[in-house]
């Protein structure tokens, strides 16, 4: 067996092309002009050329992995101009009519999924594992002035700021979040995630009310460019829009750019119905 191996294994030698001394040396010719034109200035296009060729085509790009790198480039280009018309001229607020849990968002209809991830976890069986819409009704809607897009994401990065805050550097000197105002009784740690929670919407109220008024560095409210109608250090006017105009008093005091406006029909806020107009928010006229 082992004479019958060598014989093949010349046979095969024979065969190659490389094996041949002659064929071995033209090859060997032919590779040095090669070699030198990739020491020369079109290494450079031959490596551009090489990493193109690795980019798949868009066609063989999944969609989810297509918007996901659309979504990365829209965020580090920052271009106002490439986002949805009136994306931050207006914020919603919405409330959980059991738990009085709040979350707000820029669109009317939002992401369940997305925006649930915004409250925070004060204990088992206290986070709604699911969204239901039944459960979960508007209370509130701030508008700032056409063109004042960037205001609005700048309030709305407040907002959450303030959000997070109240939820995770809470006072534990504040008697309603560690003891039962009416029985003295101090709450175990059930019973101080659903007040956590409760305090949410009237939270939420208190920051709409200080932010608007200027509250947080970078806040985008105060005037930058001044002007003869608006100086340097006035704020921005904001309209804030109320399902039940009681809930304003959740804050101490409000700034003088604020208007309220009471819409006691829930409708015009359920169909984004601003009260004296007759087209629905986010849609021209």
């Amino acid at each position: 067996m082992a004479l019958r191996a060598k014989s093949i294994t010349q046979q095969l030698s024979r065969l190659s092309v490389t094996a041949r001394p002659a064929v071995r040396a033209a090859c060997a010719a032919a590779s040095r002009p090669a070699a030198r034109y990739l020491t020369t200035e079109s290494h450079a296009t031959t490596a551009t050329s090489a990493s193109a060729a690795s980019v798949p085509p868009p066609s063989m790009v999944p969609k989810k992995d297509a918007a996901a790198s659309a979504e990365i480039e829209h965020d580090q280009t920052g271009d106002a101009t490439l986002w949805p018309h009136g994306h931050g001229d207006r914020i919603w607020f919405f409330r959980h009519i059991l738990d009085g849990l709040a979350i707000f968002s820029l669109k009317r209809q939002f992401k369940a999924n997305k925006t649930m991830r915004t409250i925070p976890f004060n204990g088992k069986k206290l986070k709604p594992a699911k969204f239901r819409k039944d459960y979960w009704e508007p209370f509130a809607m701030v508008e700032f002035p056409q063109g004042q897009s960037l205001v609005g994401l700048s309030v709305f990065h407040m907002l959450r700021e303030a959000q997070f805050l109240h939820s995770y550097s809470w006072d534990p000197s504040q008697p309603g979040l560690t003891r039962d105002p009416k029985t003295g009784k101090t709450y175990s740690k059930l019973e101080r995630g659903r007040a956590l929670n409760a305090a949410m919407m009237p939270n939420s109220v208190a920051d709409i009310a200080a932010v608007l008024g200027g509250l947080g560095k970078g806040n985008k409210i105060w005037a930058v460019q001044p002007t003869e109608d608006a100086p340097a250090g006035v704020r921005i006017p904001a309209t804030v829009y109320w399902a039940d105009l009681s809930h304003k008093d959740h804050a101490a005091e409000w700034p003088d750019n604020v208007t309220h406006v009471d819409a006691k029909d829930m409708l015009r806020l359920v169909e984004g119905q601003v009260p004296g107009e007759s087209t629905p928010l986010g849609e021209k006229k």
